[in-house]
C-alpha cells in the first residue's frame, strides 16, 4: 500500500463528499467513506458491491456519485427492495448504480459471477450486513473466488473476536486512524462532527469502525478448488 498516495486519494474524495452535500442521519461515516473511495481510487477498482444499505443508504448515495465521477459500476445489495424505502426514487437518479435485494449468501456469488465474467474487475466489497463473524465468513470465500482488490467490512471494531479474525484474514487491514494525517484531513474530520453532530448518535464518531484492506489473492490451485466445491456443492458448504 502506498500510503502517501493513499491520504491524498481518500482527502481528494473527502472534499468531493463535502462538495457534494448528501444529508446524514445513520450508517457508515463519511470519514470512512472518504477512506473507502480513497482506496478504490488507487485500487483502480470497476466495480463496487455493497452488501446493507442501511436505514437511509448514505453510503449507497456516496456510491452513487463516485460512479457517476470514475464510471465504475455499483451494485448495492439488501434483504429489502430499495422501492420500499423513502430513499428509493433518490437511488434510481445514478445510472451506474444498480440496487438487488436477498440474502447476500445466496446473491453476491451472482453478482460477483457476473461482474467478473463481463469482465468488471477488480471489485471492491464493502460489507454493512451481514456483521461480524458472518461477515468475514462471506468476505473471505468472495476473496478467494473473485478478482477482489478492496474489502471493507463496517461494524468491525478494534478489541473485538470479528476484528480479530478480519485481521487474520487480511493481515495489511486498517482503520483510517492507522492511516491518515495532516491539516485538511483534520479540517474534515472537524467539518464531519458538525454533520453527524446533527442527529442523536449511537456510537462515537472515532475511533472509526470501517475495517478495510486491499487484498492478496490466494494461490490459483485453491482458487479453481472453491469455485468447484461452491458451483457443485453450495456456497454454505465452503465453511464447513
Amino acid at each position: 500500500m502506498d500510503q502517501s498516495e493513499l491520504i491524498k486519494r481518500t482527502i481528494f474524495w473527502a472534499d468531493r463528499i463535502r462538495k457534494w452535500g448528501i444529508e446524514w442521519i445513520t450508517g457508515i461515516y463519511p470519514s470512512e467513506m472518504a477512506f473507502l473511495l480513497g482506496a478504490c481510487d488507487l485500487a483502480d477498482v470497476c466495480s463496487i458491491v455493497e452488501s446493507g444499505r442501511g436505514t437511509h443508504a448514505y453510503s449507497t448515495k456516496i456510491l452513487g456519485e463516485y460512479s457517476r465521477e470514475k464510471d465504475v459500476r455499483v451494485i448495492s445489495l439488501d434483504l429489502e427492495p430499495h422501492s420500499k424505502h423513502a430513499f428509493g426514487k433518490e437511488l434510481e437518479k445514478y445510472p451506474r448504480l444498480k440496487c438487488a435485494s436477498g440474502d447476500s449468501f445466496s446473491k453476491m456469488p451472482v453478482i460477483l459471477e457476473d461482474l467478473q465474467g463481463g469482465q468488471w474487475g477488480p471489485i471492491a466489497l464493502l460489507i454493512d450486513g451481514p456483521k461480524q463473524h458472518m461477515a468475514n465468513k462471506l468476505s473471505s470465500v468472495a476473496c478467494s473466488l473473485y478478482n477482489i482488490s478492496v474489502i471493507a467490512h463496517h461494524n468491525c471494531e478494534k478489541n473485538t473476536s470479528f476484528w480479530d479474525e478480519f485481521l487474520m484474514l487480511y493481515p495489511k487491514a486498517v482503520h483510517h486512524e492507522d492511516a491518515m494525517n495532516g491539516s485538511e484531513w483534520l479540517s474534515f474530520k472537524e467539518w464531519e462532527k458538525g454533520e453527524v453532530g446533527k442527529q442523536q448518535l449511537n456510537r462515537p464518531i472515532d475511533p472509526s469502525s470501517l475495517a478495510l484492506s486491499f487484498v492478496t489473492k490466494p494461490p490459483k490451485p485453491l482458487s479453481r478448488f472453491l469455485r468447484w466445491k461452491w458451483k457443485f456443492i453450495g456456497f454454505w458448504s465452503l465453511w464447513l
